[in-house]
Parts: C-alpha cells; structure tokens; sequence
C-alpha cells in the first residue's frame, strides 16, 4: 500500500503545479464557468458531512470561491474554496478519514512555485478525498497513515507554494483518490458555516463564515 502511494507522489508533485495553478491568476467574478456550475449541486447543507475547515468559533473569509469567483481565481473549472486564514492559525479536518499524503517541507515565502506546495489529502470511508493546500512548514499533526477524527487538528495554515503572497488555504473536494485534478472536483458545503451562502447553497466569495459547534 506505501509503495503505491511514494509512486503517486512522484505523480502528485510533478502534477500541483497544474492542479492550484497559482492561487493568484484567473478570470472575473463575472466570468463564471457555465459548466461549471451545470454541476453545482451542493445538497441540504445541514445534511453535509463536512464542517468548516477551521475551530469553532474561528472566522475567515472567503478569497476564491468555487467556478471562477473571485477577482482573481483560478478555480473555473472546479470547486475549490480559499480561505484567508494567517499563517500559524490552527486547521481541523473537515472530515474523518485516512491521511493518504504529507508534505509540509517547503517555506512559506509565497512567491516559490507550486511544486514547493505544504498539502495534506485525507480520504473517507466513501473514497473522497479532501485537499488541504499552502499548509505552514513543518506544521502538519498528522503522519501519513493516521486516522484522523472530524475537527482534529491536522496542521497550521501558511504561505508556501505560490499564493502571491496573501496567505490561505486551499480547500477542495474531490469524488476519488488519486484524482483527476478538475474533472473529479465536487461541491462541498459545510453544516456549520455560519453565514449567508448563494442559492445553490455554496459559500460565497468575499463572505466571512463562522465555524458554529456542530
């Protein structure tokens, strides 16, 4: 099982250039993803499985949301959601799961290329994947192999990769592991985001969510 995963991330490495592009390049809010949002289904999120990505009690907002916007997003292809959270701030798993891949080696500069990215995965039990992505150096809690509870914590928030030097994180979805990059990017919504979401039920870019107890 370890020797499939080193190989994957020989793949995952060469390939997070691709995948975050640079959290700091895009297209206008206005120029959504048509496609994209064809799929943004995001469900009843009392019914979600998933809790914001930080403690509760704790409040960011929302720097990219997901199918483009964001004044300079790069998610139009996918549903990912960046967090404008400082570095050394504490991150919680969203989901229980497995830790399936670590690295937490590289500096939070925010001006290396983004295969000098901190990111931890952790698969569920239904063979989704989470992507926590620009994690602090030498921040990660977690090893890879861990079982990890919802709400434990599992690293800080950085700067590493290339973020344009705003730090955040990168938070995505995805429907299996080892993904396909966009093509398996899959609308996430969080049972304890306190603040107004859009009517598709999806977070908003520019608001600031609350983690509520759950």
């Amino acid at each position: 099982m370890f020797r499939a995963m080193f190989r994957l991330a020989v793949a995952l490495v060469a390939a997070m250039s691709t995948l975050l592009g640079g959290c700091s390049s895009g297209v206008e809010p206005e120029q959504l993803s048509p496609t994209c949002l064809a799929r943004a289904d995001f469900g009843d999120p009392a019914e979600s499985l998933y809790i914001l990505p930080y403690p509760v009690g704790a409040a960011y907002e929302v720097a990219q949301g997901y199918c483009g916007s964001g004044p300079w997003s790069s998610h139009n292809e996918r549903f990912a959601i960046d967090f404008f959270i400082p570095i050394g701030a504490p991150l919680v798993a969203s989901r229980a799961g497995i830790v399936v891949y670590v690295i937490d080696e590289f500096d939070d500069s925010g001006m290396n290329d983004d295969s000098m990215l901190n990111y931890i995965v952790i698969q569920h039990e239904d063979e989704t994947a989470a992507l926590y992505a620009h994690l602090q150096q030498r921040s990660a809690t977690v090893e890879l192999g861990d079982t990890v509870a919802t709400g434990e914590r599992i690293a800080n928030s950085g700067n590493s990769g290339f973020t344009d030097n705003n730090p955040h994180l990168h938070f995505e979805l995805y429907s299996q592991f080892p993904y396909h990059w966009k093509d398996d990017s899959i609308p996430v919504t969080f049972r304890n985001a306190g603040g107004p979401l859009d009517e598709r039920g999806g977070l908003q870019y520019g608001v600031t969510y609350t983690a509520l107890p759950w």
